[in-house]
């Protein structure tokens, strides 16, 4: 019986070949469970990270930084992009998505559709809590106004932002507002050129008496998106209601929001 002796080598060859790749492509990930990939080791706190899938087998990282605070008061907004192998791909401890001299807080983020992210959080730099949002490419660019687009910066107080995809590379952000004393929900899209699509100051979910706090949101698979939130409008306990908003900013059920639970007590 004849034996191809070169053939034998060549798939030895390439098997091995193909064991060594693979095992590179995992070659920077820590396997030390005490010490794990380090994204940011900067001097202060780095605290409140979020995470999105970057769309190529990595993710992207936002979080609430005070490197440039030395008493950890005045929190900046950083960003990191980790590739699938744990090779970090932008600059060293992270690029900066807003380090405008006053706080910055509660930063969320999603992604963008093209492998970078869009980030909101909450910032005082008017003097009271307006929200703000930023895109960042793959490559750690940031594609709107340095410092961040302006959602909302009405009088008041707006706080607590969430954000959803839009589903055409932009968001749609929900944030607690006080502009007309209670807490209400409000709404404002973003479009991928970072644009505000609607009325400026944002769209009124819910401005029915009493506080309305703790909104989430979905997308509606339409680019618009579906809200809920916690509702105090019978002035004794908390209810749960929703509401859905067009690609448009038009409420496409009852004003106010749907109850989906008012059953007495909280």
């Amino acid at each position: 019986m004849f034996i191809n002796v070169m053939n034998i080598k060549t798939k030895i060859t390439t098997v091995i070949a193909t064991i060594i790749t693979s095992a590179s492509c995992f070659a920077q990930w820590n396997s030390n469970t005490s010490i794990n990939n380090p994204i940011s080791t900067e001097i202060n706190h780095q605290q409140e990270p979020r995470i999105v899938s970057d769309g190529n087998g990595g993710a992207i990282i936002t979080w609430i930084d005070f490197r440039n605070d030395t008493n950890n008061n005045i929190g900046d907004v950083y960003a990191q992009r980790i590739k699938a192998d744990g090779t970090i791909a932008w600059t060293s401890n992270g690029v900066a998505v807003c380090n405008n001299a006053a706080d910055q807080t509660e930063a969320f983020i999603v992604e963008d559709g093209q492998g970078g992210a869009i980030i909101s959080w909450q910032d005082i730099r008017t003097g009271n809590r307006d929200i703000y949002a930023q895109r960042i490419n793959s490559n750690g660019t940031a594609l709107w106004t340095a410092n961040g687009v302006a959602v909302v910066t009405k009088v008041s107080e707006q706080r607590s932002p969430k954000i959803i995809s839009d589903g055409a590379n932009g968001a749609i952000i929900a944030w607690e507002d006080s502009i007309n004393g209670n807490s209400d929900i409000f709404i404002q899209r973003v479009l991928a050129n970072g644009t505000l699509a609607w009325f400026s100051g944002g769209i009124p979910v819910c401005i029915s008496a009493g506080t309305q706090m703790n909104v989430r949101l979905t997308t509606d698979g339409s680019n618009g998106a579906i809200l809920t939130w916690q509702d105090k409008r019978n002035g004794n306990d908390y209810d749960i209601y929703s509401q859905r908003i067009t690609s448009a900013g038009a409420a496409s059920w009852t004003a106010n929001g749907l109850a989906i639970c008012n059953k007495v007590n909280t």
